[in-house]
């Protein structure tokens, strides 16, 4: 709902309380005999420890297998050359998406890097602050695969642009626009006078600058 604050653990927490009503238990935990009764957690407890969990799988297995996705590098790189400020926001945790942008040789195109345990929302907030943005409907735009991208946008009142891979929309309200990759991204935003262009001064990208394979 809006307003509320969404983060991996309270993703997390939400699916405990849904397990817990329907009649399921925690897991006992690996130092339990099996003679032992095990430890029943509350839904905050557990949620914690599936958070904690799924913590561990990312950082074994997404910084080797993270891949951009297609025309992400020259559309930042494009960005970046006309000085159009960049951030990634994001409920990854703070020092996975660190490494993760290190990795794919991203680091110079943002001037930050917001994960969890912040919520999206207060990441736009500071976003905001940090560009001493005066109108953020208009000079703000995030772009995002997740209906809680779309409620993080809807929640600060700026600009959101929907990204579907398969094109498939997932999201539940209306976006600026939805788009299958950043080379759509790209044609949109930096194509010829849209409105999110002329709101947010990015500079035209020429074709053979967005739709090149990479």
């Amino acid at each position: 709902p809006p307003g509320k604050e969404v983060t991996p653990q309270t993703i997390f927490r939400d699916i405990a309380e849904g397990l817990l009503s329907r009649g399921a238990h925690s897991p006992p935990k690996a130092s339990e005999s099996k003679q032992e009764e095990p430890t029943i957690l509350d839904a905050e407890s557990w949620g914690i420890s599936m958070c904690k969990e799924f913590v561990a799988i990312l950082e074994a297995k997404v910084p080797n297998e993270a891949k951009e996705m297609p025309g992400a590098s020259s559309f930042l790189h494009h960005l970046s050359n006309h000085s159009v400020h960049c951030y990634v926001n994001t409920a990854t945790p703070q020092g996975l998406i660190d490494e993760i942008v290190n990795k794919l040789g991203w680091r110079q195109y943002f001037q930050g890097i917001f994960g969890a345990p912040g919520s999206k929302e207060s990441h736009l907030k500071n976003i905001a602050r940090k560009e001493n943005i005066q109108n953020i409907s208009t000079q703000l735009i995030h772009v995002g695969d997740g209906e809680n991208d779309r409620r993080a946008a809807l929640e600060v009142g700026c600009i959101f642009m929907g990204v579907a891979p398969d094109g498939c929309s997932q999201f539940d309200g209306p976006s600026y626009a939805t788009v299958t990759d950043m080379h759509g991204a790209a044609a949109i935003l930096c194509g010829n006078g849209g409105q999110a262009q002329a709101s947010l001064d990015i500079p035209p990208l020429s074709k053979d600058a967005w739709a090149c394979p990479l």
